[in-house]
């Protein structure tokens, strides 16, 4: 089945059977290596990119439920102002992620930021918990996400 749609701000189209996995698809058929297929089931988070707008986890999309859709991965996001927000914030307060979960984590922390541009701890939990990865203590992921957040209503001021 021949899908077009839009990844990464480009215009694609891939010829595969409807009912494979839109992770497959990516990493597959687009190289995009950023995303992970560990659990496959939805419960881990690591294939979670975003489809206008909003982040899903992939694997548990079909990708005929693509066809004219927006998708970003952590690739596109990578290529913008908000993406340099986290690496910042990141940075500042000492987060380092394994090269596991580190594209995933910045791309959900990013995405959820457009959402809660000052986080209260429940929105922290939120952000803190879409992906599961026990590399860095969610404190030092907190002040990462805070700082980040800061960041980001600097330069949006």
């Amino acid at each position: 089945m021949l899908i077009e749609f839009t990844l990464n701000s480009e215009n694609v189209s891939v010829d595969v059977p409807a009912y494979f996995r839109l992770s497959d698809v990516l990493r597959d058929e687009f190289g995009l290596h950023g995303l992970r297929n560990a659990c496959r089931k939805g419960y881990c988070g690591l294939c979670s990119v975003v489809l206008d707008g909003k982040l899903v986890y992939s694997c548990l999309i079909p990708v005929f439920q693509i066809r004219g859709r927006e998708i970003m991965t952590i690739e596109g996001y990578s290529k913008t102002d908000d993406f340099e927000d986290v690496y910042k914030g990141f940075k500042k307060e000492g987060v380092h992620l394994c090269d596991y979960c580190a594209p995933t984590r910045t791309l959900t922390t990013g995405i959820l930021l457009d959402r809660y541009a000052r986080p209260d701890e429940h929105q922290l939990m939120e952000i803190l918990t879409t992906v599961t990865c026990s590399c860095t203590p969610y404190e030092t992921l907190k002040k990462g996400i805070l700082s980040a957040a800061r960041f980001r209503q600097r330069r949006l001021q």
